[in-house]
């Protein structure tokens, strides 16, 4: 059993980081699953569940005068302050150095050492029943498991049900809840039925990687679903590490306005081009939609900063283009190339299920399956290592292999694709359409479905 002493400086060490870390270092403590029960000293319980409570719904950071107000306007541990102690208080919490890194390695310590020492309690209390205990030692040993259970689960340990009677009912619950939510959800769209009513709106929780060859329409189709979903209210977060600001804007634009870029690049923009591109403006102005964009951009920031946009704006989905050019640098001495990005991917993965929101990722393809004359796979993507597994849903993009001629139904720079669904967790995997790219307007588009552009 660990020392009590040893289990208390680890909460107020937590306590104390939440003060002068603020929200950032709050979203992080949250993020290992530290609850208030697993935080062994009462006082310091209190006070966590004070600063939760106050950052979660002000969105602020903790200072010295608001904590004393919210100790002194609160019983904590069952006891009322005044001014005097709640301030001595305060400045207990406030005077430890505790960095952020330094304060997630002190909540796990809370999380492992609560369950110890609930355990301990526990056991003392069937220790002291058993000298006092009436009936049969059958009857004990169920005693002393249900009380076990009780403890452990007031302590965050999950505890495995095997019997169907304990777990069919609550699988039933949110077996249905999940088939209603999908009537009602489904937020994201990619612009092509089809593919939307095949794809569910890319469901909650979700990992999608977009596989395709360089130039082959990735980051335009990427583009397409973030401007679909934000036209119908979604609201996301772009990271674009191949692109710059302005770069996408104009990608943005041309899509919504069907301007050809080739107008603006010769120089033959009309009044009435001009007209288009402003009430375009307007319509992306209102999108609910930010957007990063840095070549630099690290996964540890990255994960951060989507965890702080969905903490104040209450994000629908993250984008990153493409996975591949995030920066990682690998716990793992010695590790390839492959091994840090198979680390990328498992991040991402973790992201999406921590913020329960869907997570897309293009990656990049080899090239192996164009000597080699066949559909690309699910094990073509580059540097894949767990990125095929880590996923929940891969989505193929690829073009026809027989040369498209200009017909009715083609504008000059549109060009045939193949859009296949490789792998689907949730759902039916093996679907495929034909799509055209219309590649100055960055446009995807069901090969059936009506075209035009200004």
């Amino acid at each position: 059993m660990p020392d009590v002493r040893v289990a208390t400086e680890h909460d107020y060490a937590v306590v104390s980081g939440l003060c002068l870390g603020g929200i950032p270092t709050l979203l992080e403590v949250l993020a290992t699953g530290l609850k208030a029960e697993h935080i062994t000293h009462p006082l310091c319980a209190g006070v966590f569940t004070l600063i939760c409570s106050h950052m979660e719904n002000t969105k602020r950071a903790m200072d010295r005068v608001t904590l004393r107000t919210l100790i002194v306007n609160a019983e904590v541990n069952g006891q009322k302050y005044d001014v005097t102690n709640a301030s001595r208080l305060v400045d207990d919490f406030f005077k430890f150095d505790v960095t952020p890194a330094q304060t997630v390695y002190h909540a796990r310590q809370c999380i492992e050492l609560s369950t110890m020492v609930h355990a301990d309690i526990a056991l003392k209390v069937l220790s002291n029943d058993l000298e006092s205990w009436g009936g049969t030692a059958t009857g004990f040993l169920e005693e002393a498991q249900k009380r076990l259970s009780d403890v452990s689960q007031s302590a965050g340990v999950v505890q495995a049900k095997s019997a169907m009677a304990d777990v069919v009912p609550d699988w039933w619950t949110t077996f249905e809840a999940d088939y209603k939510s999908r009537e009602v959800q489904g937020k994201l769209r990619t612009g092509m039925p089809s593919f939307d009513r095949v794809l569910k709106g890319f469901p909650s929780g979700t990992f999608t990687v977009i596989g395709a060859r360089t130039g082959d329409g990735k980051t335009a189709l990427s583009g397409q679903i973030a401007y679909e979903s934000c036209k119908v209210g979604a609201k996301g977060r772009f990271y674009s590490l191949e692109m710059t600001l302005s770069e996408m804007l104009a990608v943005f634009l041309w899509r919504d306005s069907n301007v050809h870029p080739s107008f603006y690049d010769n120089r033959q923009m009309t009044e009435q081009h001009w007209e288009v591109l402003r009430a375009s403006k307007e319509r992306l102005k209102r999108l609910p939609l930010s957007v990063v964009s840095s070549p630099r951009l690290t996964l540890s920031s990255l994960i951060r900063d989507a965890r702080r946009a969905k903490f104040y704006d209450d994000i629908d989905f993250v984008l990153v283009d493409y996975l591949q050019l995030v920066r990682a640098e690998s716990t793992r001495k010695g590790a390839n190339r492959t091994e840090i990005v198979g680390e990328i991917s498992h991040e991402l993965k973790a992201l999406s299920l921590d913020l329960q929101i869907p997570v897309i990722a293009p990656v990049q393809l080899n090239r192996d399956t164009i000597k080699e004359k066949r559909e690309p796979t699910k094990a073509d993507i580059r540097e894949a290592g767990d990125i095929e597994h880590d996923a929940d849903i891969v989505l193929l993009l690829y073009p026809h292999e027989r040369d498209i001629t200009v017909t009715e139904d083609r504008l000059p720079d549109e060009t045939d694709y193949f859009l296949k669904v490789d792998k689907f967790r949730r759902g039916k995997a093996g679907f495929k359409t034909s799509v055209v790219f219309n590649k100055p307007l960055a446009q995807f588009r069901e090969a059936m479905s009506e075209h035009g552009n200004f």
